[in-house]
């Protein structure tokens, strides 16, 4: 212990009576630093410079360069601008100012400053400051008015700051519980070791790298994370179409994420009694091959099934697995009936060039061969010895029929429960039936209302 002493340094800083400053050594040792050469060495020096922010105005506003290589997609390309900035952040590391020690008997003054890259924010008493604060804007925020923009920095600000001065322990205790925020996190930089994570946000330290802030939400790539209170109501959603494991982690893949997920699903269908109790299925018999078409809705099949005493017309694109179902007028599944509900379909979406089905009386008729004649359509039945050369559809029919079984006992709604299977991607290398019949995706519960319209 040393008593009596001008100064003393501690964690890389140098206090005095003056106030504190950086530690005069750890400059040094800075100001040698090389360009960094990969992208953990890049995120280590960013590190450094985010410990120094609070010594230096508008940190932000001089590191957007370098923060443009952390991102998931980026190339790691060093350029003289990278190394402009690099250099110039390691000038303003240098020429850190001192800062004063707060003093709760003074008058405080919040300074806040919005451009169109960042925020930044000081906190000064008697025009010293006490401490210095910034952020980069999202592209959302950059779009935001002047006026917003500034609002958005005294928000900023006041959060930043609403723990500077605490009188008791249990406010100490909040405030090192808020700044551990998930969210402030992510944006300010995390910790050089993950023991000094807080422990709520413990169990991301290995996605650190593929984590960011948009619109005030965590996203991992593509995937918005999904804070501990939302979870449950997620894996319900995930669920809504009673799909198996394998299709409820594919959902969950394209939109969200925590870093149990996929364990959580495992489980979640596991413990569902509808899919246990609707799981059982019969063995599939050998499908006669069929040629695979090039291009969506070239090639179509479409079959007829009975569920709870109605009857379901379906009809399933071969290309993407795009399944339209109609329900027919009970007691009426004539071939006049389905020439009717498939002229609607066509209608739609187009005469495809393809239509396959099987030897029932509905595709069998002189009616059907007439109306395949007169709107230019190849009409292939399946072989009476080989009905299952109709395979896709008959096998739709297998997965439209457990899915409206399970919907219809669980008292779900029906059309939620088709949209989950066509946005559903079909592996996980192929998207979706909707995203490769429409050539673009379509909103559904687990997307933002706004999606991009190409894939």
């Amino acid at each position: 212990m040393h008593i009596k002493k001008d100064n003393i340094t501690f964690f890389g800083l140098l206090y005095s009576k003056d106030g504190v400053q950086p530690d005069p050594d750890k400059i040094k040792a800075i100001q040698a630093l090389k360009a960094p050469q990969t992208c953990k060495q890049l995120q280590e020096f960013l590190g450094i410079a985010t410990y120094m922010a609070p010594f230096i105005p508008n940190l932000s506003s001089h590191t957007a360069i370098l923060r443009e290589l952390m991102k998931k997609d980026a190339q790691f390309e060093w350029t003289d601008a990278q190394q402009k900035e690099f250099e110039t952040i390691k000038e303003l590391i240098c020429r850190a100012t001192t800062l004063a020690y707060f003093d709760p008997k003074k008058d405080t003054i919040l300074q806040v400053d919005a451009s169109l890259s960042g925020l930044g924010a000081a906190l000064l008493q008697e025009d010293k400051p006490i401490c210095f604060a910034s952020r980069a804007l999202t592209d959302t925020e950059k779009r935001y008015a002047n006026i917003e923009r500034e609002m958005l920095a005294v928000v900023y600000a006041c959060e930043k700051f609403h723990t500077t001065q605490t009188e008791q322990h249990q406010g100490r205790h909040q405030g090192r519980s808020r700044t551990g925020c998930p969210n402030e996190i992510v944006v300010n930089g995390w910790p050089e070791r993950q023991r000094e994570v807080p422990q709520a946000i413990r169990k991301y330290w290995a996605y650190r790298d593929e984590l960011s802030v948009e619109d005030g939400l965590i996203i991992k790539g593509d995937r918005i994370v999904i804070p501990k209170t939302m979870q449950k109501d997620i894996l319900r959603k995930l669920h809504e179409a009673h799909q198996g494991i394998t299709k409820c982690q594919l959902r969950a893949k394209a939109s969200v994420f925590w870093h149990s997920i996929n364990r959580d699903i495992e489980d979640m269908v596991k413990e569902c009694h509808l899919c246990q109790e609707f799981g059982r299925s019969l063995p599939r018999e050998p499908l006669q091959p069929q040629e695979i078409p090039t291009g969506p809705w070239q090639t179509v099949g479409t079959d007829i099934f009975t569920l709870y005493g109605e009857d379901y017309l379906v009809v399933v694109d071969y290309y993407s697995k795009y399944p339209i179902i109609r329900r027919l007028p009970k007691g009426n599944a004539t071939s006049q009936t389905v020439i009717t509900y498939l002229k609607q379909i066509f209608s739609e979406h187009g005469i495809p060039s393809k239509l396959i089905s099987d030897n029932g009386s509905q595709y069998s008729s002189q009616l059907f061969t007439s109306f395949s004649h007169k709107w230019g359509f190849q009409h292939v039945t399946s072989s009476p010895l080989y009905p299952q050369s109709n395979g896709m559809a008959e096998r739709f029919v297998q997965t439209i029929k457990k899915t409206l079984a399970k919907t219809l006992k669980d008292k779900q709604d029906v059309y939620l429960a088709l949209l989950c299977i066509r946005t559903t991607p079909v592996d996980h290398q192929i998207p979706s039936p909707a995203e490769l019949l429409f050539n673009r995706k379509i909103v559904q519960l687990l997307t933002d209302s706004n999606p991009q319209q190409q894939p």
